[in-house]
C-alpha cells in the first residue's frame, strides 16, 4: 500500500465526507426549514437548493480565506455569521480540531490563542502551533471542498 495513505489521511477523508453528508441529511430532513415553515413547498425547495449552493460556495471560499487572512481571523469571521451554513461549517471544523489536537477548551479559537500562553506547554510556540493547525485544517477542508463539489453538483444536476 502507498506510504502516503495512512490511517490519519483515511480518517480525515472520512470526516470530511461525513461533514458533507451530515449537511445534506440536515437539508433533506428540513432541519434548516424552521424559518420557512409557513411558506409553500416551492419556496422551501428553492430555499434548500440555495442552502446547497451556499454550502458548496463556502466550502470553496473558506480555504482561500484562511490562506489570505489566517486561520484565526477566518474562524472569527465564520463564527460571527448567523447563517446556518456557516454554523454547520464552524461546528464541524471545531469538532475536527478537538478530535485531532489536545484541546483544553471546546472552542477552536480560544484553544489556538491560548496555546502560546501556557507555562507548561510543550515545545511549540504559538506561531508554530498555528502553522501546524492551519495546515491540518486546510487539508481537511480540501476534502470537504472536493466532496461538496461532487455531491452537491450531482444533486443539483439531477433535481433539475
Amino acid at each position: 500500500m502507498n506510504s502516503r495513505l495512512n490511517n490519519r489521511n483515511i480518517k480525515k477523508t472520512e470526516k470530511a465526507f461525513l461533514m458533507v453528508e451530515y449537511f445534506l441529511e440536515k437539508v433533506n430532513n428540513g432541519d434548516f426549514d424552521k424559518e420557512k415553515e409557513n411558506d409553500n413547498n416551492e419556496k422551501i425547495t428553492n430555499y434548500r437548493e440555495n442552502l446547497l449552493k451556499k454550502f458548496r460556495s463556502y466550502s470553496i471560499k473558506i480555504p482561500t480565506m484562511i490562506k489570505v487572512n489566517g486561520l484565526v481571523a477566518t474562524l472569527a469571521f465564520i463564527k460571527g455569521k448567523s447563517e446556518n451554513v456557516y454554523k454547520h461549517i464552524y461546528e464541524n471544523m471545531n469538532n475536527y480540531y478537538t478530535d485531532n489536537f489536545n484541546s483544553k477548551y471546546n472552542d477552536i479559537i480560544k484553544d489556538i490563542l491560548s496555546k502560546g500562553n501556557d507555562v507548561n506547554s510543550n515545545s511549540y510556540n504559538n506561531i508554530e502551533y498555528q502553522r501546524i493547525v492551519t495546515t491540518t485544517i486546510l487539508s481537511y477542508l480540501l476534502w470537504v471542498k472536493r466532496f461538496s463539489i461532487s455531491e452537491i453538483s450531482y444533486l443539483l444536476d439531477n433535481e433539475s
